[in-house]
């Protein structure tokens, strides 16, 4: 992990990336289509919903 100037950066990143990834990445078999794009649909929402309130 060169991009990282120490161990404990890496942790830090990885710790939050895991819970952004499961976010955004919801376990595809165990939803229908349908269940799946709502789920989807639901989290950029919430993500777009978030990022405004940081950049206001």
């Amino acid at each position: 992990m060169g991009r990282f100037s120490s161990p404990g950066q890496v942790q830090r990143f990885l710790s939050v990336h895991e819970h952004t990834a499961a976010l955004f990445r919801p376990k595809r078999h165990h939803f229908s289509a349908r269940s799946y794009r709502h789920i989807r649909e639901e989290a950029f929402a919430n993500r777009r919903e978030h990022s405004h309130e940081l950049v206001a």
